[in-house]
């Protein structure tokens, strides 16, 4: 089962996506190769404008690679710049409007809820509510099969990676979610946002959001007043490199660095504050995918020397107290790390350089201890 509003089927596994709005499941080879796959996991992908097939896929498994687990990627057909900028204004406007900021506090759901009501008493009173919205969402096909792929119990707790338009598509997806089966069906869910021209997002989801400074896309969200987006510098190399800072695979490339810069307060390369517990935690919850967490202490030890050792310190003391703790994420973070001899060997020189504490040493004689 492919194509439309569907979930594909295993035979469907890394096939570049066929139409508008079809859906498939990518597991990168490299990452199934590791011992920090994890084929439970699961995780969606939604992507910008102007992408192809094969721009989607590789994006898709660069995304795989990241989290070690499969990625369902749902696909924005690329189908010309006139037409797909005609089809990211009607997705900007589809539940907000040009004042959507303003209006933020006037509840947008209810405006759609209103149209629901008129449809069903109106044109079709045989129509249910999830196909009565699946046809207000018809104009973009890849927000269709968003809000089926968000509903369906398989991906209902699964987190949302989303590029550029994507955003767009993914706030109108949610929005009609909480229109049907009320704001507590989306509260809590998690959205990962890079370069998004979102402003308006449904109250109660988890949202993250990550940009480059010099993203013109992402400024099309307005002015980032709470500084709540983490930023990462542009890298405008005109020879080598698109000027404008944005695609999907610099975002990837740049992860560790979007990470960090979540939990640092600072610029041009120096750090005022690091919330160094904040930052142990979200490395404790990436679980036995110490790929990801390896290349976030590598980024910290060479760009952030004087906050690595504290970082680290506090991420193996999260771990040793996994052994008491019911935590799920860190019991299998320890399980690995006996294997890792490389992050076991980041993590002790980490702490073993400069001035030495006490629980700095007991750290390093636990890592050594394991494996």
């Amino acid at each position: 089962m492919a194509g439309f509003g569907s979930i594909p089927s295993i035979s469907k596994w890394n096939s570049e996506p066929k139409v508008d709005g079809d859906s498939v499941i990518f597991r990168n080879k490299e990452a199934l190769s590791t011992s920090y796959f994890s084929h439970d996991k699961k995780a969606i992908f939604i992507n910008g404008m102007m992408n192809s097939a094969e721009e989607h896929k590789k994006s898709a498994l660069a995304l795989s690679l990241m989290l070690m687990s499969p990625v369902l990627g749902i696909y924005n057909k690329k189908t010309g710049v006139v037409a797909d900028l005609w089809q990211c204004l009607g997705d900007k406007y589809q539940f907000d409007g040009p004042l959507a900021r303003e209006a933020k506090t006037k509840l947008k759901q209810k405006k759609i809820t209103s149209d629901i009501i008129d449809y069903i008493m109106g044109e079709d009173p045989q129509k249910s509510r999830e196909q009565i919205m699946a046809d207000i969402l018809d104009r973009n096909p890849a927000a269709v099969t968003a809000f089926r792929a968000l509903r369906d119990p398989t991906y209902s707790t699964a987190p949302i990676y989303a590029h550029s338009q994507g955003n767009l598509i993914l706030a109108n997806a949610l929005n009609a979610i909480a229109a049907i089966d009320g704001p507590q069906a989306i509260a809590g869910r998690k959205v990962y946002s890079f370069g998004s021209p979102t402003v308006i997002w449904p109250e109660g989801i988890n949202h993250q959001e990550n940009a480059f400074t010099g993203d013109p896309v992402a400024m099309l969200s307005g002015i980032d007043m709470g500084f709540k987006i983490s930023k990462v510098g542009s890298y405008p190399k005109i020879l080598k490199q698109d000027v404008i800072s944005h695609g999907f695979n610099l975002y990837m490339a740049n992860d560790p660095a979007f990470v960090v810069n979540r939990f640092r307060w600072g610029g041009w390369g120096m750090t005022v504050s690091l919330d160094e517990k904040g930052l142990a935690a979200a490395l404790i919850s990436m679980g036995k995918n110490l790929h990801r967490v390896k290349n976030i202490f590598k980024h910290m030890a060479d760009k952030h020397p004087f906050d690595v050792d504290d970082v680290a310190l506090i991420y193996v003391e999260s771990l040793k107290e996994a052994e008491k703790s019911s935590s799920i994420d860190a019991s299998l973070a320890r399980r690995q790390l006996r294997y890792d001899t490389g992050l076991k060997t980041i993590l002790i020189k980490a702490m073993n350089t400069g001035y030495v504490s006490g629980r700095e040493s007991k750290a390093v004689k636990y890592l050594r201890g394991l494996g």
